[in-house]
């Protein structure tokens, strides 16, 4: 289960945002022209049902700069062998900081 967002332009996806809901992990993608425009944030509203306290987190890290510019940090559990939630996940954020980027109250 997951939140799921697209973006569409004249009818063709070019982006979306995904919470999967389970490892609560997100990811966005969105087409290299449409980038810089303000469409991440609209993209990213849907966490808006979550709770301020929810972790969020993303696997690995290549977006030269996106998601440190939104607000997350190191996972401190990011090498843990441990079964905990977050192991192996590199960022993490939580739903209010998240919200206070977007502009939700």
């Amino acid at each position: 289960m997951s939140l799921l967002n697209t973006l569409k332009v004249d009818g063709k996806e070019v982006g979306y945002f995904q919470v999967h809901l389970k490892t609560m992990s997100m990811s966005i993608y969105i087409e290299e022209e449409y980038q810089h425009k303000g469409y991440a944030r609209e993209l990213m509203k849907p966490i808006e049902s979550l709770k301020d306290e929810q972790l969020l987190y993303i696997d690995t890290d290549a977006s030269l700069g996106f998601w440190d510019h939104i607000g997350m940090k190191p996972n401190r559990h990011y090498n843990s062998k441990r079964n905990i939630q977050g192991a192996g996940y590199e960022k993490v954020i939580d739903v209010k900081t998240l919200k206070r980027y977007l502009k939700i109250d």
